[in-house]
C-alpha cells in the first residue's frame, strides 16, 4: 500500500515506553507538515499500541502512520525503507539498528546505550538526543531532502556492520 513517490520511514521494536515511539510520532507531525508524501511504519506489538494509534489520530497522521503488528519479513522490510529511525529512550544492543544498517538503510538513532558506538560521530548514521522530537524531525527532514547523504550513510553503515558486527568479527575480537 505504499506509492512509489512516498518516502518510507520505518522502525522495529516492542511498542513499549522504552522505545520512544511517542517522540517519533510527534516528530512526524513536523515532517508531514512540509512533506505530505512521507509514511511511517512501526513494526511490533506491545502495550502502547492503542496509545500510539490515538496519538497518530489526534495529530491527524492516521494516513501517514501504520502499526501493522508483528512481521516475519524484517530483512525485506529494512531493505524497502528510505530511512530507519531508532527513537529509544534506553536500549541494550539495538539489534533493529544493526539490521537496518546491514541492509544498507540510512539510519537515525537516539544517542543512548550502544547507538553512539555503532553510529560513531554521524559517520554511519545520524544521532539525535533522546526524548527530543524536534531534533528527530530535523534529522529526518535533512535526510529526506539529501539523497546523496542518505546513500552515503546507508553504504557506510552497511560496511560498518560487515566489518565490525558479523559473527566472524565478534569471534575475532573475543579471541
Amino acid at each position: 500500500g505504499i506509492a512509489k513517490n512516498e518516502f518510507l520511514i520505518g522502525s522495529v521494536g516492542r511498542l513499549v515506553l522504552a522505545k520512544g515511539y511517542p517522540d517519533l510520532i510527534s516528530a512526524m507531525k513536523t515532517v508531514v507538515a512540509t512533506n505530505p508524501n512521507v509514511k511511517l511504519i512501526i513494526i511490533g506489538e506491545g502495550e502502547l499500541r492503542s496509545q500510539l494509534e490515538a496519538q497518530a489520530a489526534h495529530l491527524g497522521l492516521t494516513e501517514h502512520i501504520s502499526l501493522p503488528g508483528r512481521r516475519s519479513d524484517i530483512p525485506q522490510f529494512m531493505q524497502a525503507l528510505d530511512l530507519f529511525v531508532l527513537s529509544s529512550h534506553w536500549e541494550g544492543m539495538p539489534n533493529a539498528l544493526l539490521e537496518a544498517m546491514a541492509a544498507g538503510t540510512p539510519s537515525i538513532a537516539t544517542s543512548v546505550s550502544a547507538a553512539p558506538e555503532i553510529i560513531g560521530e554521524d559517520e554511519f548514521g545520524l544521532l539525535v538526543p533522546s526524548e527530543d522530537p524536534s531534533k528527530m524531525a530535523e534529522a529526518i527532514l535533512l535526510l529526506r531532502k539529501d539523497l546523496q547523504l542518505r546513500q552515503a550513510l546507508g553504504e557506510a553503515g552497511r560496511k560498518r556492520i560487515e566489518t565490525n558486527y558479523t559473527l566472524e568479527a565478534s569471534v575475532c575480537r573475543t579471541l
